[in-house]
């Protein structure tokens, strides 16, 4: 059963970068954080998943019959958005308060650079890798 997991793993990181951002784009567009088992199979069928979903499902829902969330896929990546969260609200509210510290231009855009430095300058202490990493999950379109 978890040979089904790391399959959904790697179809969806292959497709999109990395898990997190798979989520968001893929199993979780609206944010909710949480996706119930109809919307898992679309997501199946939407990336040609091959394996036993019914075994997959089994092994997402482990901790909730009703639903999973991205720590079930991915929990190293759902503890770092978790922590980046709860820094970001104690320091800006919420992410419209800290997307107008990071971008004060309004450009709608914020590259790696300047994230990793906006992210030291406010305290967010953090490894170059887990910089990159975090801002990968945060870059929906990839771009940097």
């Amino acid at each position: 059963m978890v040979f089904n997991k790391l399959v959904l793993a790697f179809q969806m990181s292959k497709k999109y970068g990395n898990l997190v951002r798979a989520w968001r784009m893929l199993m979780d567009p609206e944010g909710k954080m949480y996706v119930c088992k109809n919307q898992l199979l679309k997501v199946c069928t939407k990336i040609d998943f091959k394996a036993d979903r019914k075994a997959l499902w089994r092994v997402l829902s482990a901790e909730n019959p009703t639903a999973t969330t991205i720590d079930m896929l991915d929990p190293a990546g759902a503890e770092m958005l978790a922590n980046f969260q709860l820094w970001f609200k104690s320091r800006y509210g919420d992410h419209t308060g800290f997307l107008k510290a990071a971008d004060p231009k309004g450009t709608r855009q914020v590259h790696h650079a300047h994230f990793k430095k906006f992210l030291k300058e406010n305290g967010m202490d953090m490894t170059n890798r887990e910089y990159s990493r975090l801002f990968n999950f945060l870059d929906l379109q990839g771009k940097g």
